[in-house]
């Protein structure tokens, strides 16, 4: 069986408009795959960074908690010191 010439160029431009219809396909999948990517690395940074921040808030509050007792400690023995004096 014998293609005519019409034939021919409607198969031809299937092939070209369907080349050109999946090669939009290929280049909005290949967009999206890559701010899908930025994002899911923005996502996980922004969790490495709460958890960084959270553990120098706790470890920040572990030592103004030491000082607040060594200062505690250190006036008790003051007053002491005071109180024993004055009594003597």
């Amino acid at each position: 069986m014998e293609y005519r010439c019409s034939t021919r160029l409607a198969v031809l431009l299937l092939h070209v408009v369907q080349g050109e219809e999946n090669f939009g396909v290929v280049m909005v999948f290949t967009i999206i795959s890559a701010v899908q990517e930025k994002l899911t690395h923005l996502v996980e940074s922004a969790e490495e960074h709460r958890a960084a921040e959270k553990e120098r808030l706790e470890k920040e509050a572990e030592v103004a908690e030491q000082v607040y007792c060594l200062i505690y400690m250190y006036l008790n023995v003051r007053v002491r010191q005071t109180h024993f004096l004055n009594c003597a």
